[in-house]
């Protein structure tokens, strides 16, 4: 059972006028108090607690460790410095867990921000984009249904290695510090995917290993993407206005 701090107390007055006589401070607390009796391994293990602390209370549970100050200011000083940095190099380079080290971020107000990949643009890019807005909206004002006869394609190149993968990058930071990386094509070990689109109908995959030239463009066109349409007319030609594919 639970002791109160005045039976404890009370124990400790008992032994010392007691002579420190086990026996006889157990007989005299049981026959003050019958109806909450104790033993004599409780007697001995309060007296060496008294001995030990100085206190008959209970100690109190101190609960989470009180974080190490000097650590957690060297944790954010990394990301301050190398906002890039991963949570595992710095775990590894301080001394302490992963998971210590993304706490300590969190509790401070960082966010794993995610990398944006971007393409770089020339100086005329842009009035070359206006002037094809511009060139479309003429042709779709005189022909509506124009863009059913238009195949919209895109090419992308996917590395093999070597390359930065944007969902494991992150940079840590109390705000977004919107970072952006040009992408480029010139990359060994890489594999280009070109598709399109032809009114409903997709046209490709294809794939192709070598650097998209002029050549290899006009190459693909002929053999590939024109084939490919042709084929779509011919299986769909309701949903097509065309007399011929050049």
């Amino acid at each position: 059972m639970a002791r109160s701090l005045e039976d404890k107390v009370q124990i400790i007055f008992l032994f010392g006028a007691s002579q420190e006589n086990f026996h006889e401070t157990e007989r005299r607390f049981n026959e003050l108090h019958p109806d909450r009796p104790i033993c004599r391994k409780y007697l001995r293990e309060l007296i060496q607690k008294f001995r030990t602390t100085g206190s008959v209370a209970n100690v109190k549970n101190p609960g989470r460790p009180r974080m190490n100050e000097d650590v957690d200011f060297e944790i954010v000083s990394e990301f301050v410095e190398h906002p890039q940095s991963s949570t595992r190099s710095v775990a590894r380079t301080i001394g302490v867990s992963q998971r210590k080290v993304v706490a300590t971020l969190i509790s401070n107000k960082f966010h794993p921000y995610k990398i944006h990949l971007h393409q770089e643009l020339n100086e005329d890019d842009p009035d070359r984009r206006l002037q094809f807005c511009e060139s479309m909206d003429t042709l779709m004002t005189g022909n509506p249904n124009i863009v059913k006869n238009i195949c919209f394609s895109d090419e992308s190149c996917f590395h093999l290695n070597g390359f930065v993968n944007r969902h494991n990058c992150r940079y840590w930071d109390t705000s977004n510090p919107h970072i952006l990386r040009e992408s480029h094509t010139q990359y060994p070990q890489k594999l280009n995917v070109w598709a399109g689109i032809f009114g409903n109908h997709i046209v490709g995959p294809i794939f192709f290993r070598n650097n998209l030239t002029g050549e290899h463009y006009l190459q693909m066109l002929r053999e590939d993407i024109i084939p490919s349409i042709r084929q779509i007319v011919e299986d769909h030609d309701e949903e097509f206005e065309v007399d011929e594919i050049r």
